[in-house]
């Protein structure tokens, strides 16, 4: 710039105050629609940590008892009283010709109203309840 120019202040460029203020708002309406969505599915995937661990602790069950003498499932109880990444606790309960299995959600997977509870039993049944212990089995179990 030589001496004797001035500034003309209309043609220089930015981003005015309120130009960012909307933008701030508009990143803060798309994270209030969007976060409940991603946590809703991220609770839907911690659901497989229930089931894995479930299916995995009945196939370790149906040893025992095939190795057992006399058959039993009483003494199958696993050491596992958790599911692998710790989103469920794990509970058996086993008789002479019966086992069942709950998975029960904990921590942060409390939130999860809608799949609470699984249970796998030895004849494979499977069940899942609500929070409120509504049956909600055909919706927790789909792949």
């Amino acid at each position: 710039m030589s001496r004797g120019e001035r500034i003309d202040m209309s043609t220089q460029k930015g981003v005015t105050l309120i130009e960012l203020m909307i933008v701030v708002v508009v990143v803060a309406i798309l994270t209030a629609i969007a976060y409940p969505s991603y946590r809703a599915q991220v609770m839907r995937s911690h659901r497989s940590d229930a089931k894995v661990a479930l299916e995995r602790l009945a196939q370790s069950a149906e040893r025992c008892y095939t190795n057992a003498v006399p058959k039993t499932y009483v003494g199958c109880a696993s050491a596992v009283t958790a599911s692998e990444s710790g989103y469920y606790s794990i509970a058996f309960n086993g008789t002479t010709n019966s086992f069942s299995l709950t998975a029960t959600a904990v921590g942060g997977q409390l939130s999860d109203t809608e799949c609470r509870t699984f249970v796998l039993t030895n004849v494979n049944l499977k069940t899942a309840f609500t929070a409120t212990a509504v049956d909600s089995s055909a919706a927790c179990w789909r792949r």
